[in-house]
């Protein structure tokens, strides 16, 4: 079965990824709020503390992970309900990486900040971990996510408040399909070889001279099936 996933599944994922996390904040437990993207709502954009954003911004072709048939078709479908029965078949999906960008934010507070690291950045994104990506036919992925660099310090300072913000590249490594079209394909199911001796009229010199028709002889027969293998 195929292991290609969506680029939407792969974001549903890492926002799963990074639910259910909460900090103190002056000393109350507060939720950390996910968001794809930058995290801000309304019409006027406006931030939200504390909180983590997960942000694509590359694709590429992962050619280390390529092989020399992803060209060709796959079966992702068997209906054995019709005579013959029908395979459904389906392009081989293509390596890619997937690069994120992985945003932590937090306001005022240095040392809830790094609460807020240790939580997003180290507790759920291991180095080379992986992470669980519904598939294109409901099934489930395990794909790999690993760090790309190490984390990076964007904090911005104003007169009277400090926003922290990290940032750490994290790449996933997918299968996309290129071509999501299906082609279905009869299938058999069994296979007959018959081998003839044929007859013919020969001269005094032993020469051949005529086949005789109609009087093929079966030599031998086999009669192949997808469970048995027998004489015809």
């Amino acid at each position: 079965m195929t292991t290609a996933v969506t680029i939407k599944n792969v974001d549903t994922a890492l926002l799963l990824r990074y639910s259910g996390v909460s900090i103190d904040v002056d000393g109350t437990p507060t939720a950390v709020e996910v968001f794809i993207e930058e995290p801000q709502v309304e019409e006027y954009p406006e931030r939200v503390y504390p909180s983590v954003s997960v942000k694509l911004i590359d694709i590429e072709p992962d050619y280390a992970r390529s092989h020399s048939d992803d060209d060709e078709k796959e079966e992702v479908g068997y209906d054995d309900a019709v005579s013959p029965p029908v395979r459904t078949m389906r392009l081989r999906p293509h390596p890619f990486r997937l690069t994120y960008s992985i945003d932590t934010w937090h306001k005022d507070r240095a040392g809830e900040s790094r609460d807020l690291l240790k939580a997003i950045l180290i507790e759920r994104t291991p180095p080379r971990g992986a992470m669980s990506v519904e598939d294109v036919d409901g099934g489930t992925e395990a794909c790999w996510v690993q760090w790309l660099g190490s984390m990076v310090g964007n904090d911005e300072a104003a007169e009277d408040y400090v926003i922290y913000h990290k940032t750490l590249t994290v790449q996933v490594l997918v299968d996309l399909l290129t071509d999501t079209s299906t082609e279905d394909v009869k299938v058999v199911t069994e296979a007959i070889w018959r081998t003839y001796a044929q007859s013919y009229k020969l001269a005094s010199d032993g020469r051949e001279i005529e086949i005789i028709p109609g009087g093929d002889v079966l030599f031998q027969g086999m009669r192949v099936t997808e469970t048995d293998v027998g004489e015809e």
